[in-house]
Formats: structure tokens, sequence, C-alpha cells
């Protein structure tokens, strides 16, 4: 016995008969006289056994002090059986785990990575509590695989029952691997804790999906693995013919439609085409970010051939968590019709050249498209055919015209039926009331053999009203030039564009403008006490936007505001209730003062 104040230093060996029945080892401490140092052994039963348990405390330098005792280790709740199945036990029966699924197994069960969860069937007769269920790792993961498993419902507190109950896992895991799992269910009383272990593999191939030509069909994707004819190695790849401008592929699941996990989402389909001489387009949105339907869906994607050249194309199906699925196929495209030039001007080739439209006009452009400005309520293009036959023709099977997503925006264009060695014209009417900017594109469909011939650019509705001038004298733009106010006339913040005029009709006023103003602390210009008048005049600049006729501006609305209540003015002149301005007009106002 060490004096007080003094300490006497120890070591405790724990050991049992039985392996890992108890946390063995050496532990170590300072006893002191004053007070008493506690030593707790933690159990962990595996199995019903009856173990020895010794303490060994080494009190240097004097003999060994030992002490042992009898460990009963708890009994198997023998109403308890887990399975897989309703009413079935394969994972425990009478309250112990099967060997396959116990944490020492060489032979675990694995559960493919194409499953999100396993469902578990509890019974117990009778019914008894269940203290928790837990899971974790029971080794190390792959280094690129994540997993967040969990039960649902976890049974803390409740009762394990006569009557089947579900008891779902679900892994939640990302990345490509493997990974194990321990499942614990710690039970009320002096009952051993089944414990059972499962081998999850993590990411890898898609399976469980199918992919046809036909309803059905499983002829292009069987169960996530690509049929031969579809793989970029095929000696025989499929092909797409010439004037087929489309495809549909349909979509099911070969899950289980029972399955209460459900089945993986597609994230995304991508297309690409090498080299990129088809325009690709399709109708996939209703299957992204959705479970891949138990019963065939159809998507279908649309060509557009910008090029003579073939085409191989590669559909990706894209996952969170596992490998791509894709298929590979050749679209042929038809010939181009040399000769066609299609301009902003008569003999002004900028848009088509030869058949082959181009870059700032085509579809598949990187770059900004053409812009038409929101001035401009019309385009025009001028097509015509320059072959080594004056007398050739080319017949248009049909000219159709699309827009983006812009609401309240359509167009109407003018007919045309062939294309031959005279100019003709192809005018495109705009029919706006939503400011902002939306895509148009134009497609001639033309008679075989030749592919059709299409080209897009940008429309922008509203903004600056480009090309409108007005001055102090006839023709002068010293006030506003091209729609931009002069600094010396404006003191007021940039104006936000003004709301489409409701009742404008198909005529002059398809949209409305505001005038896009630099802002200035206070104007420079000034009138003088001697004038009692001032004469804006108003007109348009002579050059017409790109495809675009002689260009005209209704005015809407005028408002002139004094803020002085010294002074009120009257305005009179030819643009008010809705005078319109051309590029030679004489348009006026006149502002009276009266001071």
């Amino acid at each position: 016995m060490a004096e007080d104040g003094l300490s006497q230093f120890y070591q405790a060996s724990v050991g049992s008969s039985i392996p890992s029945h108890v946390e063995e080892g050496m532990v170590s401490g300072n006893a002191t006289y004053s007070k008493s140092l506690p030593l707790t052994i933690a159990y962990d039963c595996e199995k019903p056994y009856a173990s020895n348990v010794t303490v060994v405390l080494i009190v240097e330098p004097f003999n060994p002090i030992f002490f042992s005792w009898v460990k009963r280790c708890g009994v198997p709740l023998t109403g308890l059986s887990v399975g897989i199945s309703r009413g079935g036990d394969e994972v425990v029966t009478r309250g112990i785990v099967r060997p396959t699924w116990m944490p020492i197994s060489t032979i675990l069960p694995k559960v493919d990575n194409n499953q999100l969860g396993t469902r578990f069937w509890v019974d117990c007769k009778p019914s008894h509590e269940v203290v928790t269920i837990i899971v974790g790792s029971l080794t190390v993961p792959s280094a690129d695989v994540d997993c967040y498993p969990y039960f649902v419902p976890d049974l803390t507190r409740e009762n394990a029952t006569v009557i089947s109950r579900p008891l779902d896992l679900y892994y939640k895991c990302t990345g490509v691997g493997e990974m194990k799992f321990l499942a614990s269910m710690f039970l009320a009383g002096p009952y051993t804790p089944p414990k059972f272990a499962m081998h999850k593999l993590v990411g890898g191939p898609r399976r469980n999906i199918a992919v046809g030509t036909k309803p059905l069909e499983a002829d292009v994707v069987n169960n996530g693995t690509t049929s031969i004819q579809w793989t970029p190695s095929s000696p025989t790849p499929t092909h797409v013919p010439e004037k087929q401008a489309e495809i549909t592929f349909w979509f099911n699941s070969m899950s289980n439609a029972s399955d209460p996990f459900g089945d993986i989402p597609i994230k995304s389909i991508v297309t690409k085409a090498n080299p990129p001489s088809v325009y690709i387009t399709t109708n996939h949105t209703s299957l992204v970010d959705k479970k891949v339907p138990t019963s065939p869906a159809p998507v279908t994607f649309t060509f557009e051939c910008i090029d003579t050249k073939q085409s191989n194309v590669t559909i990706s199906l894209e996952f969170d968590g596992f490998d791509p699925l894709f298929w590979v196929f050749v679209k042929d495209c038809p010939p181009r019709p040399k000769g066609v030039n299609i301009g902003t001007a008569p003999d002004l080739h900028d848009v088509v050249y030869n058949g082959n439209t181009l870059p700032a006009w085509s579809r598949s452009w990187k770059q900004t498209n053409a812009t038409v400005y929101g001035s401009s309520f019309e385009s025009i293009f001028y097509a015509e055919l320059k072959a080594d036959d004056p007398n050739a023709v080319i017949k248009v099977k049909k000219v159709q015209i699309s827009t983006g997503s812009l609401p309240n925006c359509t167009a109407t264009h003018s007919p045309l039926s062939t294309l031959t060695a005279k100019t003709q014209r192809v005018e495109v009417f705009y029919n706006c009331s939503v400011a902002g900017k939306t895509d148009f594109l134009l497609l001639l469909s033309l008679d075989e053999p030749y592919t059709d011939i299409s080209w897009a650019w940008t429309k922008e509705v509203g903004g600056t009203r480009r090309g409108l001038n007005v001055g102090t004298t006839v023709g002068g733009d010293n006030v506003v030039k091209d729609g931009v106010t002069n600094l010396s006339w404006h003191s007021a913040p940039d104006p936000t564009p003004s709301s489409p005029d409701p009742d404008s009709t198909n005529d002059d006023s398809l949209s409305s403008f505001s005038l896009t103003t630099p802002s200035s602390s206070s104007p420079t210009s000034s009138v003088s006490a001697l004038e009692w008048t001032t004469t804006l005049y108003f007109s348009m600049d002579p050059r017409a936007p790109i495809g675009s006729s002689l260009p005209h501006q209704k005015i809407t609305s005028i408002s002139v505001a004094i803020p002085s209540s010294e002074c009120q003015s009257v305005v009179t002149g030819t643009l008010l209730d809705g005078g319109v301005v051309t590029y030679n007009s004489t348009s006026y106002l006149t502002i009276t003062y009266h001071c």
C-alpha cells in the first residue's frame, strides 16, 4: 500500500477462455491511497456460451494478483427469424445467424450493383422488443466508394411481431467498387443480438435495361449489354438511310415492377455526331431524372444533315454512380443541292452558299448566330439556283419556320415552291409582343435526292430602337442617333423597355420599343428665354438591318414632362395619334411653352 499522496503502478491483463468474448489486452494505471480506480470489462457475446474470464493484476515488484469468474453469454431468441422472403428464415433461424450471413463468412451474399436496397422480413413468436438495429461497414471500402446505409424502419424500441413485417436496408452508394456491411439487431433482455453481413457491389455497368427499335424488343441493348451491330467495333454497323429523318428507340426497365426500391433513373441522354455533319434533336425529356418505365417508352431522335458526309452517331445514357450505356450507328446524308445560294440581299450569298449553310447561320454553330434587331418586323432572304443548265429547277416540297421558347412570339413566311435561276424572295413576318430574344429556324424541304436546307438566327424583340434619329433640323440626329439619346439631351436614368401595346396588330406595330439612353447628371442643351417653341424632327436611317425591308416605326405614345410648376407645354405635330416614322419622312413634334 502506497503512502498517502503517492501512487503505485500496476498492470492488468484481461483474458477469456473463448477468444473475442471480452475486450482482451493489457491495461495500466495508477492506484492511489485515497480513492478507488475502476476497471471495466466489456462483453461482446457472439453466441451462447459459458466463458471463464480472468483478470491478472501485476503490481510491481510484488507477485501478480489474479481472479476469475464465469460469464454466461445470452441465449438466442428462439422465436426470432429474419428472411429475404415473407415468412422466410434465410438469414436468421431461431435467433441464430445462418453461416453464409455470418460476419466471418468467406461467401457472404452478394448484392448486385443495380440493387438500391435489400428487403428483409422479420418474424418473432411471441412478439419481442428490439432495442435498436444498426448497420455499418464491416471492412474498409474501396477508395472510390462512398456509402450511407440505413434501415427503414429502424425498429428502435419497437416489437418484432408475430406477423411478418418488412425491414428495408437502403445503401445510398456512389463510386465504383465494393463494400461489406454488418447489421446488428439488439434485443431487450439477455438475448444474443443477431449480426448478419452482406457484400455490396457498387457502380460499374448499368444492367436491367432494354432498348429496342420496336416495342418489347431488345435488339439494341439487352440487360445493359449493347448488341454487336450497334457497337463502334461492329464489322456491319447499323445505317440510317439518307432520307430517313428520324429514328425511334423504345426504352423499358427489366427490373421487377414490384421492387420497393424502384429503379435507377437516367441522369441524361447525350447525343454526339462524328464528324458533326448531322444536327440531332430529341424528345427525351420525359425519361430524364425519372425511373425507366417497365412498359416500353418511345424516344425519337430527329436528324438534319448539314453536310454530305456520313456521321457516326453515339447515343449515351448517363447514370449517377454507373458507367454510361451507349450505342452507335451511322447516319447517311444525301447530296447537297449544289448551286443553291441564299442571302440577305440579291447576289449576296451570306446565308447559304452552294447548298451549304454558312457557320453564322447554322443552328449547330457554337458561336452567336446572326441577329435580327428588335427594330425589324420582317426579314427578307433571297434564294437562287446557279446551275450549268439555266432551266434547272429544284422543287421545294415544304417551307417550315419554327421558333424558340419566347412566349407570344411567332412568325409566318411567304410561299416558295421552286428554286430556279431567277432570284426569289422569302419573306418572314414577325408577330412578337414580349421583349427578349428568341431563335428562329427556316427549313426548306427539297425534293429527292437532295437534303433539306435550313438556317437559324436570333431575333431581338424590343430593346433599343435602332435606326431612329431625332434632330432639331430636318433629317438631323443631334438629339437621338441610331436609337441612343445624345448625352447633352439626357438627364434621367436609362428607361426600361416599355410594355407591348396590347392592341397592336399585324401592320406596323408588331413590337414596341423604348430608347436606350446613357445616363447624365444634367442636360447641357438649353432653350433660350426668347424661344417659345422647340421643334424636333424624326427620321429613320435608310440602311436596312439584316434581311429587312426599308425601315419604318410607328410611335405608340408621346409624353412631355416639365418639372417646374411655373411652366406648361402644348405638343403638336404629325406624330400625334400613332404617326409613322419612315426613312425619308419629315415627321415632327412642336413643343410650345407657356411660362
